[in-house]
């Protein structure tokens, strides 16, 4: 199976993230909490949504906002 092209809307530390990955192999490397699992994890959802039964209002990407400003 090859992914052509995902895109992530408000889930966890992503606002908005369009990316068609190249064939082949990609690899996603950056400083640690830059969201590299994050994106991994919108693929297993997609691909496996029953694997992602305990979700809660911090997945997704307004409700972090609205949590960091109450405090």
């Amino acid at each position: 199976m090859r992914i052509a092209y995902i895109e992530i809307e408000n889930f966890r530390g992503i606002k908005t993230l369009k990316w068609a990955p190249a064939a082949g192999v990609n690899c996603l490397i950056g400083p640690g909490d830059s969201t590299k699992t994050t994106i991994l994890d919108a693929i297993e959802l997609c691909l496996n949504p029953r694997s992602y039964i305990f979700a809660d209002d911090c997945d997704f990407y307004a409700s972090a906002g609205v949590a960091s400003q109450e405090k």
